[in-house]
């Protein structure tokens, strides 16, 4: 009996140890796994649950390499703490901007003993300004507070790197420009870490709304070593005295400013010593108190591109306005396209630089370009005409006539297939008349092309027509909005209709995605869809038109680079390829399509 007292004892003994391991063990079990949910969310939080403490002993430790943002009341305090790593020597920086319209916000960097070792502010210009540390502890906490040094409410947003890091702060859910805009679009960022990404070659059409006079564009650098970006600006108000462009990098540096002033001419910062495949932040302002119109674009300059270019303007396409008259434009963006060896005559205010015309030049490199000016004003000081290119610069001599003479002047080696401008000024004092009236013509030493000009082409230039203008249901030749491309196709038909002789070429192109043969298939319906849609809305004669899909391969026009380095599609360059382009069909670049 006792014997079997102890065999029971002794299993119920066992029993109560197994029981107490398992509980043990299911603890452990439990206990780790609600570490690794911690750890979890720890890495799923966001920039919003990063709260900023109310004084040092509470400031909020945040991660390095991620943006956070927060608000402050006036004269309020935000306190944050970070920690340096193992490496001596590694350098940290702050970074931190004013995100609202208004206000001023000063940093403030303690050690762990509370002694302030930096400080320094920044404003509402969207900028961001940068405490760099080069002498910091390793293995110690740090900590800052922002502070609001204005009497409203403001947002902010700031990071914390360390050179060990390779972070570029750009906001990831940014609109992209699509082209020359006419609705909302592309809306800029108010601030640098909220700028808006435009891809190169991109031109924006934006304006400054009163009293909101900050507007932040960011564009991405290429992978070639050496390239030069050119961030092209015009000021497009006859009011507005200037808007400056400012070129930033992700730290706030200013690199290069340029300011675009009332007489409408582009100006341009050639950066040529950026990094590649680094995104770069361009700040538009100006100091007026009222709207202004202005147009950017950034360019890669050094881009090898054999391609041929297309407009997205009827007047440009075709070369001269639609009336008899010419009407000079008030800024580079809106000249008035010229034919060769036609007398364009006016008159232009005196102190004025807001009378702009533009011609393109043919395919040949060696053509010579001569204008002639004549100032017909009596007695006056002298009328000045000044080619300019693309980002504004001068090219070649001034034209300078005085009163009652005429001047002539040869330009050479200009790009084929080019635009070039040219900018009519006066002096501020050369007479007491109002007006100085002038005249001038451009003549070709090409006689071939002069005879390409009288025979009175129906487009000079391919005309482009992309999703900017209308769009097409995604793989269908359908109109997404049938009344919208009529609209846009209304000034198109236009110029084709007032010239019954000249056939014309409507090529389709796509996006570099899919096969080549299905985009083939499907660029020719649509480019069928643009010809019905002028044949049965605008009457144009159907013997008229030609058209042809070229999908993505024979596409001898300039392209968007919608595919990366890394074989990655690329949908907002994407979008610029997806279009019809219409030239006329005795035009060299119809010729060799249809070949």
């Amino acid at each position: 009996m006792k014997r079997n007292k102890w065999i029971i004892t002794t299993i119920l003994l066992i029993i109560v140890m197994l029981t107490a391991c398992g509980t043990k063990k299911q603890e452990s079990v439990k206990t780790k796994t609600q570490e690794e949910t911690k750890e979890n969310t720890e890495e799923k939080k966001t920039t919003e649950e990063y709260v900023a403490g109310t004084s040092q002993d509470d400031a909020t430790l945040i991660p390095e390499g991620k943006k956070i943002t927060g608000k402050l009341k006036s004269y309020e305090e935000g306190w944050y703490s970070f920690k340096t790593g193992n490496d001596a020597g590694t350098s940290y920086s702050i970074s931190f901007l004013v995100s609202t319209m208004q206000g001023k916000l000063w940093c403030n960097l303690y050690d762990e003993s509370g002694t302030k070792i930096e400080y320094k502010p920044s404003f509402d210009d969207g900028k961001a300004e940068t405490i760099t540390l080069d002498n910091l502890e390793k293995n110690k906490t740090y900590c800052f507070s922002l502070e609001s040094a204005t009497n409203a409410t403001i947002g902010y947003t700031f990071i914390v790197r360390n050179s060990n890091e390779d972070v570029t702060v750009v906001n990831q859910n940014i609109s992209e420009s699509k082209g020359k805009l006419q609705d909302e679009d592309i809306i800029p960022g108010s601030n640098q870490y909220d700028a808006t990404l435009i891809p190169l070659g991109t031109k924006v059409y934006r304006e400054l709304e009163k009293n909101n006079h900050n507007a932040w564009f960011a564009f991405t650098t290429g992978d070639e070593v050496g390239d030069i970006y050119n961030i092209t600006i015009i000021n497009r108000s006859n009011d507005v005295r200037s808007v400056f462009c400012s070129l930033v990098d992700e730290y706030g540096e200013v690199l290069d400013s340029e300011n675009s002033s009332d007489d409408g001419k582009a100006s341009t910062i050639a950066a040529d010593q950026l990094d590649i495949n680094t995104t770069y932040y361009v700040g538009v302002t100006t100091d007026e108190a009222s709207t202004t119109e202005y147009s950017l674009f950034v360019k890669d300059s050094n881009s090898e591109n054999t391609a041929y270019r297309t407009v997205e303007n009827v007047p440009e396409a075709r070369g001269t306005s639609n009336t008899d008259e010419i009407y000079a434009g008030s800024n580079q963006d809106d000249p008035a396209w010229i034919p060769f060896e036609t007398e364009v005559s006016g008159t232009v205010k005196k102190g004025s630089g807001k009378a702009w015309f533009a011609f393109n030049t043919d395919e040949n490199s060696d053509t010579t370009y001569k204008i002639t000016l004549t100032n017909h004003t009596q007695d006056s000081y002298a009328v000045y005409a000044i080619l300019r290119d693309e980002f504004g610069e001068s090219i070649g001599k001034n034209i300078v006539c005085s009163g009652g003479k005429t001047a002539t002047t040869d330009f050479t080696k200009l790009k084929p297939n080019t635009p070039y401008f040219i900018q009519l000024l006066t002096d501020v004092n050369s007479t007491n008349d109002d007006k100085l009236e002038y005249s001038f013509m451009v003549k070709t030493s090409n006689d071939k092309n002069v005879l390409s000009m009288n025979a009175k082409k129906t487009f000079e230039v391919p005309f482009e027509i992309n999703e900017t203008q209308i769009q097409f249901v995604a793989n269908k030749a359908t109109f997404i909005d049938e009344a919208t491309a009529k609209e846009v196709l209304k000034p198109v038909a236009e110029a084709i209709l007032a010239n019954p002789d000249n056939a014309v070429l409507i090529s389709g192109t796509t996006a570099t995605y899919g096969t080549q043969e299905s985009c083939v298939e499907l660029s020719n319906r649509r480019a069928e869809a643009v010809k019905n849609l002028l044949v049965k809305t605008y009457k144009v004669p159907d013997s008229q038109l030609q058209t042809v899909g070229l999908g993505y391969e024979a596409d001898p026009f300039e392209r968007g680079a919608d595919v990366n380095s890394n074989g990655d599609f690329v949908e907002s360059e994407g979008k610029k390829n997806r279009r019809v382009v219409i030239l006329d069909v005795d035009d060299p670049i119809a010729q060799e399509i249809l070949r």
